[in-house]
């Protein structure tokens, strides 16, 4: 657990900053600035600071007409009897919500990374490149970013593999990763994943 102590009572989404604020609110602040204004944000595990603040910060904040931020909570159904088991399983079990806003596109961010990004760019290259995943990352010198999912890219910065661990004894064959999608230096064939 990247985050513990701080998570020991609360997700890590709810980790306060700057008085006021959590984690949750620079994700949020992102999509807000990017002009998506659709957001769910899926809790697991010690959710209750971060759903009470969600519904007190982002009630009548004016995302207009359709926008909102609404929060689901884990939950066990008549199919799934057990509690979220993960990241990916939260989302492969929430998938029906999107029945109301039928979309070709969406995206999946964690709510604990404090970043500045603009995701209308990284929608743009998604379109451009016709892919069907795309994923945000930086680059890296491979032994620099322990404990960070890793990617090693192709020359048409495709996914060779991943990692979510770092193993410092690994050796990567010398890739040469192209930087026109990513936009970074070509200095390194490694990313550290920022959102999946």
């Amino acid at each position: 657990m990247k985050l513990w102590p701080l998570t020991r009572r609360r997700s890590a989404g709810a980790i306060p900053i700057a008085a006021k604020y959590r984690l949750v609110d620079a994700v949020v602040s992102n999509c807000i600035n990017s002009n998506i204004t659709k957001i769910y944000a899926l809790t697991q595990f010690n959710s209750t600071s971060l759903n009470s603040h969600l519904s007190k910060a982002y009630t009548n904040v004016g995302l207009g007409k359709d926008g909102f931020v609404e929060v689901i909570a884990a939950y066990q159904s008549l199919d799934n009897k057990g509690w979220f088991q993960g990241n990916a399983d939260a989302v492969r079990r929430c998938l029906w919500m999107l029945e109301d806003y039928p979309l070709k596109e969406f995206l999946i961010l964690p709510g604990h990374h404090l970043y500045t990004m603009d995701y209308q760019k990284l929608v743009q290259s998604h379109r451009i490149y016709n892919a069907d995943v795309t994923i945000s990352a930086i680059s890296s010198i491979k032994n620099q970013d322990r404990g960070f999912g890793i990617l090693q890219v192709n020359s048409e910065n495709q996914v060779l593999q991943l990692r979510q661990e770092i193993d410092t004894r690994t050796r990567f064959p010398g890739v040469s990763a192209s930087t026109m999608f990513l936009q970074l230096p070509l200095q390194y064939p490694f990313y550290i994943s920022l959102c999946l």
